[in-house]
Order: structure tokens, then C-alpha cells, then sequence
């Protein structure tokens, strides 16, 4: 899964969460997300819940697990806007 939208990837209602392994460049102390999606991210063992979502990097050498805890949005938000609703087709979605 790619670290953009869920919902033209194929999880249109998902609320869960979704876990990511990024590979960290040599030398990396620190790690910031400018922006989650979400509700908040777990890089690691630190939770991140506000600005600035930065983790401390220094208990990881080569690559650590970034997880982004989602929201409600996609399950109840504006996907039910049925006036402003636009289909997804099946050549936006990456598997």
C-alpha cells in the first residue's frame, strides 16, 4: 500500500490502522511526519498525537515500523455524500 488516501486503493470504509516498514538512511536520528491522515502514529514504540510528529530514532538501525492509527472518516465520513460522491474505478486502485 502506498502512503497516500486509503480510499482509491481499495479501503474505502477502512477505520483501522495501517502499519508500514520504512528502511531509515544511515545515520538517522530522527524521523518527522509532516503529515499522518490519521489520528495519530506509533513510530516505534512513540506514539505521536500532535504536531510536530517527530520520533527519536536512536533505538533503531535499519529500519523501523511506522504505524497510523485512522479516524472514523472513512467508514461514516464524506464517501456517504452521495451528491458530491465520485466512483473509484478500477484503474486508480494499486494491488
Amino acid at each position: 500500500m502506498f502512503t497516500d488516501a486509503s480510499s482509491p486503493q481499495g479501503f474505502p470504509f477502512y477505520s483501522g490502522s495501517i502499519l508500514y516498514t520504512v528502511p531509515l538512511p544511515e545515520g538517522a536520528r530522527k524521523m518527522r511526519l509532516p503529515k499522518i491522515g490519521g489520528a495519530c502514529a506509533k513510530v516505534g514504540e512513540q506514539i505521536l498525537g500532535w504536531d510536530p510528529f517527530e520520533a527519536d530514532l536512536s533505538s533503531h538501525d535499519q529500519e523501523v515500523e511506522v504505524e497510523v492509527i485512522l479516524t472514523r472518516r472513512n467508514t461514516f465520513g464524506p464517501l456517504h455524500d452521495l451528491l458530491g460522491a465520485m466512483p473509484v474505478s478500477s484503474s486508480q486502485v494499486a494491488y
